[in-house]
């Protein structure tokens, strides 16, 4: 419950690294989740093979993504909706989001990628260094789309090349509706 929330959390931030060679580290499907204090880092053979940090979909409203440390995902926190529900209400704050290298794979490079979903806080993060390996396809540090309404982006730093040197393919900081959307996927 929103009283009563599920929480992973670290006492402070560094006290626990996760390593996730999986597609999803943490995929979360129910309401009032926190995850506050982590550092998760994607070890994958592939680029390809470590897609989220933290997936969100479905009926998981109200979760709260605070001060975490996430390296090296294709797109660190994903959000969507699944089953016809869509998951609302959550907080993106604090957090550092930042890969290693650039990215070897043709999907999507996108530290926050916010999809059909509405009324969230996306705020006072570091996104950085979110490079695809050569040519391709836009990165983006963040971006909003799919008919959600109400989010709101503030207060975030966004490097496209920070540590990494600028890849050939297009960056865009932040974005609200211009990454495209699949009708299948849309809210509305």
């Amino acid at each position: 419950t929103a009283a009563a929330p599920i929480v992973r959390r670290a006492e402070r931030l560094g006290d626990a690294t996760l390593l996730s060679s999986v597609v999803e580290m943490l995929k979360v499907s129910a309401p009032h989740w926190t995850i506050e204090n982590l550092v998760a880092r994607g070890v994958c053979g592939s680029h390809g093979d470590c897609e989220h940090a933290v997936h969100v979909v479905g009926a998981a409203e109200g979760v709260v993504i605070r001060n975490n440390r996430f390296e090296d995902f294709n797109a660190h926190i994903k959000i969507n909706g699944e089953g016809g529900a869509f998951p609302d209400n959550g907080v993106i704050a604090g957090n550092t989001l930042v890969d290693s290298a650039p990215r070897a794979t043709g999907n999507p490079v996108t530290p926050i990628d916010l999809v059909a979903a509405s009324n969230w806080r996306i705020s006072g993060n570091f996104i950085a260094d979110f490079q695809r390996d050569g040519m391709g396809r836009a990165t983006y540090g963040a971006f909003v789309k799919g008919a959600g309404s109400g989010t709101v982006m503030e207060r975030n730093v966004v490097l496209c090349a920070w540590k990494l040197r600028r890849s050939e393919a297009p960056n865009i900081g932040l974005s609200i509706g211009g990454g495209g959307t699949d009708r299948g996927v849309m809210r509305d």
